[in-house]
């Protein structure tokens, strides 16, 4: 990358893209929390539409969807340990509510977590 002397760069990113780079931020401190789009949106600073666009951008798919795949696979990773119940891991995850944690589970793996589990 060729640096011009007028560019100006907030944490080795461009600044220009320094939005980019406080959602990635934002977005990878809050996986495993409940959080909702408009708190996010809040934390970063940005109106909701730019915050969809910039996502977008950089994530190349919704909010909503990339922090479902995500916790999804926090929780098949921490499932595989099999050390941990899954209404243990829907907590670690940020759910709140065990049957919702299974629900979105299920609609991303076709299974269970505990069905996940037991064929490991």
């Amino acid at each position: 990358m060729q640096l011009n002397h007028n560019d100006s760069y907030h944490f080795g990113v461009p600044v220009e893209q320094s939005g980019n780079f406080e959602l990635m931020q934002v977005m990878q401190a809050n996986i495993s929390t409940n959080i909702t789009l408009s708190k996010l949106v809040f934390l970063c600073h940005m109106s909701l539409s730019t915050f969809k666009r910039i996502f977008e951008q950089v994530y190349h798919m919704a909010p909503n969807k990339w922090l479902l795949d995500r916790k999804m696979e926090m929780a098949a990773n921490l499932l595989r340990r099999k050390k941990s119940k899954p209404s243990e891991v829907s907590l670690e995850i940020g759910y709140e509510n065990h049957s919702s944690f299974s629900k979105a589970f299920r609609r991303i793996y076709g299974i269970t977590p505990k069905e996940y589990q037991d064929q490991l």
